[in-house]
């Protein structure tokens, strides 16, 4: 996941549309798997980082897929 994560921030340099939206979905999906998970398991400050920077990945990412779609109209 680690290296996902830092592909999907490295990518972001690219500005490929496709790329970003796979990255937005990614880190969403990243996320969501560790909310899901969490049903009994205590909830530890390195997961919340790592969740607030994943949610910080996929705001940014989502936000140059609506740029640049907004751009191509």
């Amino acid at each position: 996941m680690a290296i996902g994560y830092a592909g999907c921030a490295l990518a972001i340099f690219r500005r490929n549309v496709a790329i970003d939206a796979l990255i937005a979905f990614y880190a969403v999906g990243l996320v969501l798997a560790y909310a899901v998970t969490r049903d009994t398991l205590p909830v530890e400050p390195i997961g919340l980082a790592a969740k607030a920077a994943e949610t910080g990945l996929a705001v940014i990412a989502s936000l140059l897929f609506v740029g640049a779609a907004r751009t191509a109209r």
